[in-house]
């Protein structure tokens, strides 16, 4: 009786487990296991939201990416037309279509700076810093990546307001300042380029990481199909031979009986 109970409590077992493709279900089927488990989940789960956390440093990147890009547009429209005013051909008329498209321009450019945000945080109008956590968040200030964020007027187009095209000196004077403009913002752009690809670098291995640690996981806690199909048929086996013999058993005692009879 004790080997049938044993055997039919060994296959629901099994059942148990492959019904839920897990070795491990409960502290009861492996304690030490379930609780090596139930720390590598954890630690999974930080670095899936750590990869979402580098893609939203990745998207913030590249917002300020597209700003600062329309920004070195117009300011090559701007050179271009302070090469043009340096064109002795031209009168006052010419010159002040000229001022006149440079005016809407500086508009742009000071518009993008003042709008470039993503989550209502300002990406070019203001010097500081936004923290991501990029790694399980056991160590400390080395798993964090920082984007720096720049004042563009401050670092250099403040200058646009010199600009003057009314005369060619004035025109001369605007190529000067513009390059010095172009190298500055070409100067951010770089600096954004690389902190991008720290977090591409950082994405890559936290990838890497969850990888390893699941399959870690697995090894732990899933369950090995074949072996517990194996062992299912066996226990099917002892069950129906104790099934049988304990039927046996109470025919050899009916007769028993019914000789004493």
């Amino acid at each position: 009786m004790g080997i049938l109970q044993n055997t039919l409590a060994a296959q629901e077992k099994r059942m148990e487990q492959l019904a839920s493709g897990k070795r491990v279900n409960s502290a009861a089927d492996d304690a030490a296991a379930l609780q090596i488990i139930e720390r590598m989940n954890a630690e999974a789960t930080a670095y899936q939201r750590s990869v979402r956390n580098a893609f939203d440093g990745i998207s913030m990147l590249q917002v300020a990416e597209g700003g600062m890009q329309q920004i070195q547009g117009d300011l090559q429209r701007i050179r271009e037309l302070s090469v043009q005013a340096g064109n002795g051909i031209l009168n006052d008329s010419d010159r002040s279509a000229l001022s006149a498209e440079v005016s809407q321009l500086r508009e742009n450019i000071y518009r993008t700076i003042d709008t470039t945000s993503m989550g209502g945080e300002p990406l070019l109008n203001q010097d500081g810093e936004r923290g991501f956590l990029v790694g399980s968040g056991r160590g400390g200030e080395e798993q964090r990546l920082t984007i720096s964020t720049v004042d563009l007027r401050e670092a250099g187009l403040n200058a646009l307001e010199d600009i003057d095209l009314s005369t060619a000196s004035g025109a001369a004077d605007a190529l000067q300042n513009l390059d010095d403009m172009l190298g500055a913002v070409g100067s951010v752009r770089a600096q954004y380029g690389a902190q991008q690809s720290a977090f591409v670098s950082a994405v890559n291995s936290l990838t890497g990481a969850d990888l390893n640690i699941q399959a870690a996981r697995s090894r732990i806690g899933d369950l090995d199909y074949a072996q517990a199909t194996a062992d299912r048929t066996r226990n099917d086996i002892l069950a129906q031979s104790g099934i049988a013999m304990r039927g046996q058993a109470n025919i050899s005692s009916a007769q028993v009986l019914n000789l004493l009879g």
